[in-house]
């Protein structure tokens, strides 16, 4: 099954909202969200995002934030599980 999430920039916070079963919203659940939830951390700050099936991740002024799924390490860290926004 394909996660089906999106995200969007606003005022240099991250919002994300749709399938959320890896965490890949970023809210601190894995509970789906119809409405934009703004990502744990992400508040400002935020200049790009990319938004893959069952992760996201965003740039910052000199790194690079991702969360949701790392089953195969696709958060750029070893192979754990879901947790909030972390550096990669």
């Amino acid at each position: 099954m394909t996660s089906t999430h999106t995200c969007a920039v606003v005022g240099g916070g991250v919002w994300c909202w749709g399938h959320n079963l890896d965490g890949e919203i970023g809210n601190g659940t894995t509970k789906d969200s119809l409405v934009p939830s703004q990502v744990v951390g992400l508040t400002a700050g935020v200049s790009g995002i990319a938004v893959a099936d069952s992760h996201s991740c965003a740039r910052l002024a000199a790194v690079v934030k991702c969360w949701g799924s790392n089953g195969n390490g696709e958060l750029a860290t070893a192979p754990s599980p879901r947790g909030p926004p972390r550096s990669t």
